[in-house]
């Protein structure tokens, strides 16, 4: 009864956290990947990953609104 537990609250879960349910460690997955520990400890981290994924949208926006102020200059 358990496991069907996990698997209906599986959404709610990390992957970190479902790998620490199954006893895999960070160095499976890495060498699974063929990656280091540290990638793969990076790459895991969910709050990283959105930071990182706002920043380069951010960046790309800010991009976008200089060139299209270039494109207002020239025209």
């Amino acid at each position: 009864m358990e496991y069907q537990l996990h698997i209906y609250n599986e959404h709610m879960i990390t992957v970190r956290e479902k790998m620490r349910m199954f006893g895999i460690t960070l160095s499976d997955v890495a060498k699974d990947c063929k990656l280091g520990v540290s990638d793969v400890c990076r790459l895991l981290n969910d709050d990283l990953v959105v930071s990182v994924k706002s920043s380069a949208n951010k960046l790309v926006s800010e991009k976008q609104e200089q060139l299209n102020q270039v494109g207002k200059i020239e025209q």
